[in-house]
C-alpha cells in the first residue's frame, strides 16, 4: 500500500508474511489493522492501533487521523485529513515522492504533504513573527530588576493557525507568559498572539540563556527563539528629591518631601532682583546643589565634603525674558543647563560656556508658558515640557516635534 487511505474495513490480510509493505498510508479499521505479523513499513503511516508494530520514520500508531468526508461536487466521497489533524504536513516535502493525489491534484499543496490518498486541498496557514523565527532575543536587565520582550505572531495565510504549545529550556531566571495553549489565530482577520519572555537579573554582570520552542500545527510546525539575558550592574539607588525655598540670596533646604523639616540654610548669590534659582547634579555625585541665572550669566555652587566652590560662566544671550532650566539631557548622570523663551529651547549638556547642544522650537510661541524638564518616560534622560493655565505639553525627546503627552491638571 502506497499513499492509500483505508477506512472502516475489518482488517488488512496478507497471504504471505513479510512480503507486504505499507508506506505513507492511513489505515483506520474496525478491528486489528494487521491480521498477521511480518508486515513491513516504508514509514510515514498513521494507524488506528498497534497491531502492525510499525516503528519506521514518521509512523504514528494508535493515532486518530481525524478524517472528514468530502466530495468534489458529485456522488463520490473521499476522506480528507483535518487541517489540524495528525496527518497535516506529516510527510516532509523532500520525501513526498508522489506527484498527485486521488483527485489528480498536485502534491504537495502546502510546504509538506499528507499520508493517504488525499492531500489537504487548501494552502497551509502561514504567519509572520516579530522578531523572526530562529532569531536571538536580547534582554538586558539591571541586577535585581527585570526586562522583557514580546513575540508577536500574526496569521497571514488562508487557514487558521493553531499554536499548540510553548516550552522553555534553560536558566530559571528566564520565563515566558501568554494565554493558555492551544490557541487558534483566525485566518485573514489580522489576529495576533503574543508570547512574552522575561528575565530577572538575580546577579550583577551575569549572562543567562534559554531556548523557547513554539509548536504549531500545519505550516512551520516548530519555531525556536534563543533568549540571551545579559545582566547589568547593580540597580540605581532611587534618588530622593526634597523641597527648598529661595529668596534674594537666601536658601532654605528641607529634609523630606513628606514631612519637611529645615535641614540646612545658607546665603548664596546676590540680593538684587531678577536672579532665577536652579538646582542640579553638576558633578555626577547623585547630589543636587544650587545655582543662579540672570541675563546670560550663570553661577553654580558645588559642594565636596566641607569644601564649597563657585563656578561662574556665560551661556545664552544677555537679555531678559529667558527662563533657566536644568536636566540630564544626554543620560550621562550629570545635569546640564538650558534656556527657554517664546517656544525656543537652548540646551547644553554641561554647566559651562559654549554653544547649545540642542536648539529647537517646541510648543506655542506665545508668551506666558513655563518651561519644564523631567524624565517623562523612565529612560534616565531628561527632556522638556511646557505649562500654562493648567495645561501640560511634554515631549520625550529634546527636539522639535509634537508633544508625547498633553493633558490638563
Amino acid at each position: 500500500l502506497y499513499f492509500v487511505t483505508v477506512v472502516d474495513n475489518e482488517t488488512i490480510f496478507a497471504d504471505t508474511n513479510g512480503l507486504f509493505e505499507v508506506s505513507s498510508s492511513i489505515l483506520e479499521t474496525n478491528s486489528s489493522v494487521c491480521e498477521r505479523t511480518g508486515y513491513t513499513s516504508g514509514g510515514y503511516n498513521i494507524l488506528s492501533d498497534t497491531s502492525c508494530g510499525f516503528a519506521a520514520t514518521g509512523d504514528q500508531q494508535n493515532t486518530d487521523a481525524q478524517l472528514t468526508t468530502q466530495t468534489q461536487g458529485g456522488n463520490i466521497l473521499y476522506y480528507e485529513p483535518d487541517d489540524f489533524g495528525a496527518a497535516a504536513g506529516a510527510i516532509p516535502n523532500q520525501v513526498c515522492s508522489i506527484g498527485e493525489d486521488q483527485r489528480d491534484l498536485s502534491r504537495p499543496i502546502g510546504p509538506d504533504c499528507e499520508p493517504g490518498a488525499i492531500e489537504i486541498r487548501e494552502a497551509y496557514a502561514s504567519y509572520t513573527s516579530v522578531p523572526p523565527v530562529n532569531s536571538d532575543i536580547l534582554l538586558q536587565p539591571l541586577a535585581g530588576e527585570s526586562d522583557s520582550a514580546d513575540i508577536i505572531i500574526t496569521e497571514t495565510g488562508n487557514k487558521d493557525l493553531q499554536i499548540t504549545s510553548a516550552m522553555l529550556d534553560g536558566d530559571p531566571e528566564i520565563s515566558w507568559s501568554g494565554n493558555a495553549l492551544p490557541v487558534t489565530i483566525v485566518d485573514d482577520s489580522g489576529s495576533t498572539y503574543t508570547l512574552t519572555v522575561s528575565c530577572t537579573g538575580t546577579e550583577a554582570s551575569a549572562t543567562y540563556n534559554a531556548t523557547l520552542t513554539v509548536q504549531h500545527t500545519g505550516y512551520l510546525q516548530t519555531a525556536t527563539y534563543d533568549i540571551i539575558c545579559e545582566v547589568g550592574g547593580e540597580p540605581q539607588t532611587p534618588t530622593v528629591q526634597t523641597v527648598g525655598l529661595y529668596q534674594a540670596g537666601s536658601w532654605w533646604i528641607g529634609s523630606s518631601d513628606e514631612n519637611p523639616a529645615l535641614e540646612d540654610t545658607y546665603s548664596f548669590g546676590s540680593t538684587t532682583a531678577g536672579w532665577q534659582p536652579i538646582v542640579g547634579d553638576w558633578n555626577n555625585d547623585d547630589v543636587d546643589t544650587a545655582g543662579l541665572y540672570k541675563d546670560g550669566r550663570w553661577i553654580i555652587r558645588e559642594v565636596s565634603g566641607e569644601i564649597v566652590t563657585y563656578n561662574q560662566f556665560s551661556f545664552g544671550t544677555p537679555e531678559s525674558g529667558w527662563q533657566a532650566i536644568t536636566g540630564d539631557w544626554n543620560g550621562d548622570g550629570t545635569d546640564g543647563i538650558g534656556l527657554y523663551k517664546d517656544g525656543l529651547f537652548l540646551l547644553r549638556n554641561t554647566a559651562s560656556t559654549g554653544n547649545p547642544d540642542y536648539m529647537f522650537i517646541f510648543g506655542s510661541r506665545e508668551p506666558g508658558w513655563t518651561a519644564l524638564a523631567g524624565d517623562w518616560d523612565g529612560n534616565f534622560v531628561d527632556s522638556i515640557g511646557i505649562y500654562k493655565d493648567g495645561r501640560f505639553l511634554l515631549r520625550n525627546a529634546n527636539s522639535q516635534g509634537a508633544p508625547h503627552f498633553s493633558f490638563i491638571f
